[in-house]
């Protein structure tokens, strides 16, 4: 290519800019300076600064003497194609030192060469290292899920172009529910049936009868002597079965024809629901006091066994009872009761029970007639039990229970007036029958009397309570004079 020469040439301007540049200065520096500096002839000249580049000379109108064109140095040589380096000789003009680097000159031609050469002194770069293969692909590779698009009304309604479906006029977002057929209601009650249950459930309250039993049970609470009738459980069934085992030891008798075996049934029998009322009556006076509870079981357990040894036996149980709780209190004394507020305690707890099912057993032995006057006395009992738990569980007031039960002892009584069984003459079977009806509604109430209080659990109690009473008077009345049932 060939160098401008030019002077009028656009693109000589850029070619000065790779001369050297250090222009040519006038021999007076201060001379071609404005006098508005403060320059004088004879200053120190001014340290060189950086050459602007150069500018097409535009002729000025100016007072100042013509000056002297700048000469221009020849154009210079072309550059020489570049060598190896060598060990002495530096790779580049740029690992030079600065101080020793020279302005060179440079052509237009040879500077848009050098710059176009790619570079041959770096080394190639290294390849990238592919990725683990345990990597998980790039987003972009990942398969993307197609997902269904969403219903949102349902099939069947019109299509408004290619968007989602339009919905009905009137249509209801919810999902359909079928409403099932309203069952035909009941007729309402009326008169007195409606004035029972406008209170009732139908109202949002309780019952008539859910009223009726929290008003017992309010009764009872605030009554320390009130017979409760419990209706939970197998009340029943065991009552059944109660009877059961009396009437069937009473029985033995007859079968064996001793009433000494009728006498060792009822004492078995009696001891065990004996001990068990005495172990629960223990329980409720004394809960924190195990060996208490176990010796007033103990206790009951043992005067009830001595009935069969017959009227004497009884009276044997009870002196060994009293005997057995007065050691307990002399010998014990872990318990923070005063010592007469201990024993009574445990004389209720363990005596009573104890002496009437002795009595009992021991009537069975009365001569003549003890094992028909057993019978009779089971017989008058539970019939009396039968009624007052039939009515007074579900009665509102204390007299219907006991009531109804005299009511069907009266039945068993009007039997024995008409059977007139030995020792029992008719004017003796109605006394005896007026002594037990009076008598079954006393031992109830004995019971809770027994009892810290009468809504006490004392279920093994309960069952005995009406023999608590009866069956020690029944014996005395037979064992002292015998006579009187004649």
């Amino acid at each position: 290519m060939a160098d401008v020469t030019d002077p009028n040439d656009p693109l000589r301007d850029l070619v000065d800019m790779f001369e050297d540049p250090t222009p040519a200065v006038p021999a007076d520096p201060t001379a071609a300076l404005p006098a508005e500096l403060g320059l004088k002839p004879g200053m120190p000249p001014m340290p060189p600064t950086a050459p602007a580049p150069a500018q097409r000379s535009v002729p000025v109108q100016s007072d100042l003497p013509p000056q002297p064109a700048p000469t221009r140095r020849p154009p210079p040589a072309p550059v020489q194609p570049q060598t190896p380096p060598t060990a002495a000789q530096p790779a580049s003009r740029s690992d030079r030192p600065l101080f020793d680097q020279q302005p060179t000159t440079v052509s237009r031609s040879s500077f848009f060469e050098e710059q176009a050469q790619p570079v041959r002194d770096q080394a190639p770069m290294p390849a990238p290292a592919p990725a683990p293969a345990h990597y998980p692909p790039p987003p972009a590779q990942r398969p993307v899920q197609q997902q269904a698009p969403t219903q949102m009304y349902p099939p069947g309604t019109t299509e408004i172009g290619p968007g989602p479906q339009a919905p009905p006029r009137g249509y209801d977002p919810l999902p359909e529910t079928e409403v099932a057929p309203r069952a035909p209601q009941a007729p309402q009650p009326r008169g007195r049936r409606q004035r029972n249950a406008g209170s009732g459930a139908q109202a949002g309250g309780p019952s008539k009868q859910a009223r009726r039993a929290a008003a017992r049970e309010a009764r009872w609470r605030a009554n320390r002597y009130a017979v409760p009738y419990w209706t939970d459980g197998p009340k029943v069934m065991l009552g059944i079965g109660w009877f059961i085992l009396l009437a069937g030891s009473a029985v033995l008798g007859y079968y064996f024809s001793s009433p000494v075996a009728a006498s060792a049934g009822l004492a078995l029998i009696g001891a065990g629901i004996a001990g068990l009322a005495g172990l629960q009556a223990g329980f409720a006076w004394l809960p924190k006091t195990s060996a208490t509870r176990s010796w007033t079981a103990g206790v009951a357990a043992v005067v009830a066994v001595a009935g069969f040894l017959g009227p004497w036996g009884v009276i044997i149980g009870l002196v060994v009872g009293l005997i057995a709780v007065s050691l307990y209190v002399v010998l014990y004394r872990g318990h923070r009761r005063p010592t007469p507020e201990l024993f009574d305690v445990l004389f209720r707890s363990a005596v009573p029970a104890g002496v009437a099912m002795a009595s009992l057993a021991a009537l069975a032995q009365i001569e003549p007639g003890g094992l028909n006057a057993a019978m009779t006395l089971i017989l008058m009992v539970s019939a009396y039990e039968v009624g007052d738990f039939m009515v007074g569980s579900g009665a509102s007031n204390a007299f219907e229970g006991p009531l109804a039960g005299v009511v069907a002892l009266g039945v068993v009584a009007f039997f024995l007036f008409l059977l007139t069984p030995e020792p029992f003459s008719t004017s003796s079977a109605l006394l005896f029958s007026s002594i037990a009806a009076l008598c079954c509604p006393l031992g109830q109430i004995a019971a809770s009397a027994l009892l810290p209080r009468g809504t006490a659990w004392a279920p093994a109690l309960r069952r005995i309570d009406s023999y608590l009473v009866v069956a020690p008077l029944w014996l005395l009345l037979l064992a002292l004079s015998p006579g009187l049932a004649t």
